[in-house]
């Protein structure tokens, strides 16, 4: 959604909009939200299809292999991947769901829920983050323990990781910070003042 539109509508004079600025308005925001629905779908089917590949290699590993110490790091994190990917499709489901928006609170208070799920979601990946740096940091020194990992394997391996967790987190930070955070703030003070 583009906010300067959306400013330039709310400082109309005596924010009284003309039926047809309302209509371009709306009609916008319809278009941003329908837009937001398919990236939140094909992200959804992405995340589940790429943890339900994992989750079956590492089924079909524990079945051929058995489970070893060096393991349990690795299952740990893929059951922490299954929490997050149930919070994450609970919250793009309901940016998913249809809503109605035949006026300006309405779709302001459309824009404002989609905002907040948004928000919800970038924090979700962050914990997952967060959580993933200690159990990728304890699957390594444990396979190096169990000497199925040299040290400089574990060395490059460690700094693949970091590099790849740090820049993940710092991505997401970004977006939630400068970008998500703020136009949720933005909504949330439009629709105060559109109530009063």
């Amino acid at each position: 959604m583009n906010l300067d539109e959306l400013k330039s509508l709310w400082t109309s004079p005596e924010n009284r909009p003309t039926p047809e600025r309302k209509r371009l308005f709306i009609d916008s925001a319809f278009k941003a939200i329908q837009s937001e629905r398919r990236r939140a779908k094909g992200m959804l089917i992405y995340i589940v299809f790429m943890v339900s590949a994992t989750s079956i290699f590492s089924v079909w590993q524990l079945l051929v292999h058995g489970i070893g110490p060096e393991a349990r790091y690795a299952h740990l994190m893929l059951l922490t991947l299954w929490v997050a990917v149930i919070a994450m499709t609970r919250n793009m489901l309901s940016r998913i769901k249809a809503e109605p928006i035949d006026s300006i609170q309405a779709t302001l208070e459309s824009l404002h829920r989609r905002a907040q799920t948004r928000c919800r979601e970038l924090q979700t990946l962050l914990l997952l983050f967060a959580t993933f740096i200690p159990l990728t940091a304890l699957a390594i020194s444990q396979l190096q323990a169990s000497g199925k990992m040299r040290p400089h394997e574990a060395a490059s391996a460690a700094i693949l990781a970091g590099l790849i967790l740090l820049s993940g987190s710092g991505w997401f930070l970004f977006e939630l910070l400068v970008r998500k955070n703020p136009e949720r703030l933005h909504l949330e003070s439009l629709l105060e003042e559109y109530r009063l």
